[in-house]
């Protein structure tokens, strides 16, 4: 949970209105390094996602049967239902900046350390990235 308070507290600006829900205690196995940047990556397209108005980001994390699951929502446009299925793929980017190999990279080190990345997305009402992750066992 300290990792994430940190990277998502950076963004909290007057343009980035952030709530975080965290529950206490939760210790994932994961390289710290690969995480931040997956969590930098993930909360940067969801600020950039928002055009007209301030950018809600909404991050959540609980822990359930033995994973932490991670849950990044943004109130920006969505993500069209032509690119879904390309979110994930190298060099795909609906930016016209960067390499676009953010979540593809993202989803290869998440899986290798034994987690999942998925998002559910609407036209005009968001994008909820969630994330789940082996729980750290002592």
């Amino acid at each position: 949970g300290t990792i994430v308070r940190e990277v998502i507290g950076l963004y909290r600006s007057k343009e980035v209105a952030i709530t975080m829900d965290i529950e206490e205690g939760i210790c994932i196995e994961a390289d710290k390094d690969i995480f931040t940047r997956i969590l930098n990556n993930i909360v940067l397209n969801a600020i950039q996602s928002v055009q007209n108005n301030e950018a809600e980001i909404a991050v959540k994390l609980v822990s359930k049967s033995g994973k932490a699951i991670l849950f990044i929502k943004d109130n920006g446009r969505g993500i069209p239902e032509e690119l879904k299925d390309k979110i994930f793929l190298n060099y795909f980017s609906t930016k016209s900046t960067g390499s676009g190999i953010g979540l593809a990279l993202a989803k290869k080190g998440i899986e290798n350390a034994g987690g999942n990345i998925w998002f559910e997305s609407n036209h005009d009402e968001g994008t909820t990235f969630f994330i789940s992750m082996p729980l750290h066992s002592n």
